[in-house]
């Protein structure tokens, strides 16, 4: 029988294999770490769960666990109980983005060791309802309602329409004059750095920056990226402010409004997961 050790040298290596697994699909670390009748138990009714036999089976279930979490998957073993026989149990805390959105899960790992091999697995998760619902892609999925990226997204295409309307002169002067080196800088080149020409590419120059970040604040509301969600809505917020201020007949209150949307959505993500974890 293992020494405790012992025993915890096996399951840090075991981790450290599952961990190449997820991340760059190498698989021939954890198949050297299991016995050639390995079992490996997950229980539940989530498309993981099951009674895997094998190396091979076993093998191919973390295969299919690492791709629903596209390289995400990271684990954090907590504390080691044995005792005079040949099983281990360990705690362990789980994160990973599935669905696109980032969650966490404990487990209990009830291991059986044969020297330096683990010969069965029996993973007993802390709430098997969360378990199964993070595996099967259920509650935690992403939203499907509008949120403020798109409110972002929808204000640059807004943006965009109107600076076309309203510097329709100055595109086609643009246009005209073949669109490169077409507007000065006001530095090294002068010329049409100040005219209708500049105004219209400047303005205009905004609604892809606008999109953008109406797109990464949408990504990062679906990975429950609370800092990255509220320092972009805090950005916007500010931008918005100044251009409302001195442009008062402009859409820079929509972008007001975006903002504080934005900034009270990363606040709800961070109680959400103070209230998962």
């Amino acid at each position: 029988m293992p020494s405790r050790d012992a025993a915890l040298e096996v399951i840090d290596r075991l981790h450290a294999a599952q961990a190449a697994l997820y991340s760059r699909g190498e698989v021939d670390p954890v198949r050297e770490l299991l016995a050639e009748d390995i079992v490996w138990v997950v229980p539940g009714s989530s498309p993981i769960a099951g009674v895997y036999r094998g190396r091979d089976e076993v093998v191919e279930y973390m295969l299919a666990r690492g791709a629903l979490a596209d390289g995400t998957f990271r684990m954090h073993r907590g504390d080691v109980l044995s005792g005079d026989g040949d099983s281990v149990a360990v705690l362990t805390d789980g994160s990973a983005v599935v669905g696109g959105i980032e969650r966490q899960w404990s487990t209990v790992g009830l291991y059986r060791l044969r020297g330096d091999r683990v010969a069965e697995c029996r993973l007993m998760p802390f709430d098997q309802a969360e378990f199964d619902e993070i595996w099967s892609g259920r509650g935690g999925a992403a939203p499907t309602t509008a949120g403020p990226g798109i409110a972002l997204a929808a204000l640059a295409v807004g943006h965009a329409a109107w600076g076309a309307l309203a510097y329709r002169d100055g595109l086609r002067e643009i246009a005209r004059a073949g669109f490169v080196d077409s507007v000065g800088d006001g530095l090294f080149a002068r010329r049409h750095a100040h005219g209708t020409r500049a105004a219209a590419f400047w303005f205009l120059f905004a609604s892809p920056l606008v999109a953008l970040l109406g797109y990464q604040v949408d990504r990062g509301t679906r990975a429950g990226n609370a800092d990255a969600v509220e320092v972009a809505g805090w950005s916007v917020l500010a931008v918005s402010a100044a251009g409302a201020a001195m442009i008062p007949r402009s859409g820079f209150w929509g972008g007001l409004a975006s903002g504080v949307w934005t900034i009270r959505t990363g606040r709800r993500l961070r109680r959400d997961r103070v209230s998962q974890g």
